[in-house]
């Protein structure tokens, strides 16, 4: 089957994460319609479901041990189409130029794998109201953490206030320091919630990305559809959406 590269290359990116939650293994599902993976971080504060949409063949359960170099492998590839199929316990990539095969194991040797139920049941603890966050706003977020950040981590959170007028953000670090910023967001959410380091990280992957968060009461939802266009130099019918359930931080 044919995979679009930078899509299927940002699908990576975003199942896998960053910083302390980083995923190192990954069990993907391919069937003919969607690539699906559902995982959850070591340490238990961020589970992922990713859903990619498209034409691919039904390989079935591919169980990924070494996320990174797979990630490495796919964007090192020149070409943007990549031909992708399955024999015994190697998954082969190739071009008319490149060949790369990766040793799948098994996957029930996948250790971060989500059942669908548990899932679709933390899903089920968070309010559907949908708060929007554009892309520059998201940015911001990020940069304004950074900025208070101290070296550890675990003593960096922010508040996060929708008023369903305004979002108003406090960022807080050891260092005693106190930056806040008010955005005119409109919302049918009314929240006052505190957010670790983990929020960050997890935005921080997404980058300069439009969002959607909706709040439960000890986790918040973070949805992302992300589809080809013209950062991806492709022409290719495929659309991504993520989902990220963040655990909340005590106050």
């Amino acid at each position: 089957m044919i995979i679009n590269k930078y899509l299927f290359s940002r699908f990576l990116e975003l199942v896998c994460l960053k910083g302390n939650i980083i995923n190192n293994e990954l069990l993907l599902n391919i069937k003919k319609d969607e690539i699906k993976a559902l995982l959850v971080s070591t340490d238990k504060t961020v589970a992922v479901e990713a859903v990619l949409n498209g034409d691919f063949e039904d390989i079935g359960l591919l169980g990924i041990g070494d996320l990174i170099t797979f990630k490495k492998f796919i964007n090192n590839f020149q070409s943007n189409q990549i031909n992708l199929s399955k024999t015994k316990n190697k998954l082969i990539l190739k071009t008319k130029s490149q060949i790369r095969k990766i040793t799948l194991i098994n996957p029930d040797y996948i250790k971060n794998n989500l059942p669908e139920e548990k899932f679709d049941l933390l899903i089920n603890q968070i309010n559907p109201d949908i708060l929007s966050i554009p892309a520059s706003v998201v940015k911001n977020i990020i940069k304004d953490f950074e900025l208070n950040a101290s070296k550890k981590k675990e003593e960096n959170y922010l508040d996060l206030k929708s008023t369903g007028k305004e979002l108003i953000l406090k960022f807080f670090s050891d260092n005693l320091n106190e930056v806040e910023n008010i955005e005119n967001i409109d919302s049918n959410i009314i929240c006052d919630i505190r957010l670790g380091q983990v929020f960050i990280d997890v935005l921080s992957t997404i980058g300069s990305d439009n969002i959607d968060i909706s709040v439960g009461k000890q986790a918040i939802l973070i949805k992302l559809v992300y589809s080809n266009n013209e950062k991806e130099q492709s022409t290719d019918n495929f659309v991504a959406s993520f989902k990220f359930i963040v655990a909340q931080r005590s106050k």
